[in-house]
């Protein structure tokens, strides 16, 4: 798949093609789920439009493939000296990040995706259905992922965080701090490690609703495809170490080091999102005190199909099917 930047100049005899262009842009969104760009790239400036047209359709693993640089007019601060688009961060990997970075992109530049977590997805990929098409989170999530995957313009750092910013627009230089995942590009996501694994944690996806093994996989569709240690719950190599020894593949490293690096990039785009209010602060609606007060985000994961119970409504004191729901609405919104 690619597209061709189209000059279209601000002229009478030029309208009937410009509003062709521009109804098709807009009506991409019936597109997304058949893995074409969801925006078609449209820049609009002075008296030219850029629309990103498809000309043809190229599948790489079944999603979008990304590839040349395209060409911009404007002067943006991202530009190197020679006018090629530079280098962009994205500071999150929720669904947010995941457009912004593809977008960006798609524009061409070079892009940094950094997510704290060990996933991509964010938020939306805890959720039962969303908004606006009020489909599962594995509909549009594992489009923008595909296209984040096939695109050679986009790097993908899960488990870091930005530990500092300097410079300016064209020049900035961002310190990462990359913790370790303890599984290498080798594994296969067989499982073999999880079945030998002596040590249960609470399961942080599904917020506390379940547990996991030590070394985990976040989500089914988590990306990128390979489990994870979580190095609080894990014995180590000198109590443990049975996942060592039950990969087939050589995928477990328990000394993966810690990484720390700078980034140079023109341009940072912030998508960190959004978090839980502190339903501790509801003392008076006995959330903490009762297991069955939960919070909204708790109930999407008990709705989700892929959830700790597999989409049944039940109560978390016993395990029982809820005959009645009761919701507070805006609690402390005014905080």
């Amino acid at each position: 798949e690619s597209t061709i930047p189209v000059q279209m100049p601000n002229t009478e005899n030029d309208a009937k093609a410009r509003t062709r262009l521009s109804g098709w842009a807009s009506r991409s969104s019936r597109c997304y789920s058949r893995g074409v760009p969801s925006a078609l790239v449209r820049h609009a400036e002075r008296d030219r439009v850029f629309v990103g047209v498809v000309d043809r359709m190229l599948r790489v693993d079944g999603g979008y493939s990304g590839g040349g640089r395209r060409e911009l007019s404007s002067d943006s601060a991202i530009r190197s000296a020679d006018g090629d688009l530079g280098d962009v961060m994205v500071v999150g990997g929720g669904i947010s990040g995941l457009t912004a970075a593809i977008e960006a992109a798609e524009a061409g530049a070079n892009v940094t995706l950094v997510e704290k977590e060990a996933f991509l997805g964010g938020r939306v990929a805890r959720t039962n259905l969303y908004f606006p098409k009020m489909c599962p989170p594995s509909c549009g999530i594992e489009i923008n992922i595909r296209r984040v995957k096939t695109n050679p313009l986009i790097r993908t750092l899960t488990l870091s965080t930005v530990e500092s910013i300097t410079g300016g627009p064209g020049a900035y230089k961002a310190k990462i701090q990359k913790a370790p995942r303890f599984v290498n590009s080798k594994c296969t996501t067989c499982g073999d490690c999880v079945d030998v694994c002596p040590v249960d944690r609470p399961d942080a996806f599904n917020l506390g609703m379940g547990t996991t093994k030590a070394v985990y996989r976040p989500y089914e569709m988590a990306y990128p495809a390979r489990f994870v240690i979580d190095e609080a719950t894990c014995l180590g190599a000198s109590e443990c170490g049975k996942c060592v020894e039950a990969c087939p593949y050589g995928a477990i490293d328990l000394d993966m080091p810690e990484d720390d690096f700078e980034l140079r990039i023109g341009a940072i785009i912030v998508a960190t999102g959004w978090k839980p209010y502190d339903a501790s602060k509801l003392d008076h609606l006995a959330y903490g005190k009762s297991p069955n007060v939960i919070t909204n985000v708790m109930m999407e994961r008990l709705a989700a199909r892929r959830g700790p119970t597999g989409g049944e409504i039940v109560r978390p004191s016993d395990g029982k099917k809820a005959e009645n729901v009761a919701f507070v609405q805006c609690a402390r919104s005014r905080d």
